[in-house]
């Protein structure tokens, strides 16, 4: 398309020279005319003011020559415009080819990112289970050792020996920050129940030394205390007599 474009334009100004060149070979003709018929000076443009008067035969080798040049310059304006659409071809192939490595990069680079990501996410996953078997564990231990101390405040004579602390091994499986946090508020809600658990189990015992203490004051049940209720029966014995 550009091609024959190209071909018309060329056309198009060669039949712009020749006309233009034809115009002027007239006006030379009618001016050596008029210097022939009038013998006068003709009227020449300053731009010509060294014209010679060209015969016929001047004339139209002058006009071959220049349809020479432009037959010359139209058979070589093909090979032009074709090595012109060789380069832009060969322009746009290197573009593509540029373009489409640019493309591969990119996407290796986010097919590693993705890879990357991954198994980070898969890391993290599995931390996490860790962690929540984890805490599951020590969850589990110390309502353990809560059903152990309540059975023993029920039952005191069961005497059940203290447990030790939760394995190190357990308790520093802590890698993520949420879990962690998670763990930590369930170890203190436990302690401060163990706490009041101690509390009431020792305000317990008291009372119960106080009532003993009491008991030993009072004695033992069919004992009459000194000036208790067998004296007003004398004293209603005297007044009967």
């Amino acid at each position: 398309m550009e091609f024959m474009q190209k071909m018309e334009e060329s056309m198009t100004e060669m039949k712009d020279s020749m006309a233009s060149m034809e115009e002027k070979v007239t006006q030379v003709q009618k001016q050596s005319a008029r210097v022939e018929d009038e013998n006068v000076p003709p009227l020449i443009p300053s731009n010509v003011a060294n014209f010679v008067p060209m015969s016929p035969e001047v004339v139209e080798a002058l006009r071959a020559e220049a349809a020479l040049n432009e037959r010359q310059r139209m058979e070589a304006a093909p090979g032009d415009c074709q090595a012109q659409l060789e380069s832009e071809k060969n322009r746009q192939a290197l573009e593509v080819a540029e373009e489409k490595a640019r493309l591969e990069s990119e996407g290796r680079r986010q097919a590693l990112e993705l890879e990357a990501t991954r198994k980070e996410l898969l890391a993290l996953q599995e931390a996490r289970e860790r962690d929540r078997e984890a805490a599951i564990n020590v969850q589990k231990y110390y309502a353990s050792q809560l059903k152990r101390e309540a059975t023993t405040q029920s039952n005191p004579r069961v005497e059940v020996p203290m447990p030790s602390q939760v394995p190190a091994q357990t308790a520093q499986t802590t890698a993520d920050n949420h879990f962690t946090a998670q763990l930590q508020a369930t170890l203190r809600n436990l302690q401060q129940a163990k706490v009041k658990n101690d509390a009431a189990s020792r305000s317990r015992s008291a009372t119960q030394v106080k009532t003993e203490q009491s008991s030993e004051k009072r004695g033992p049940p069919g004992r009459i205390p000194p000036g208790g209720s067998n004296q007003p029966k004398k004293d209603a014995g005297k007044s009967g007599s």
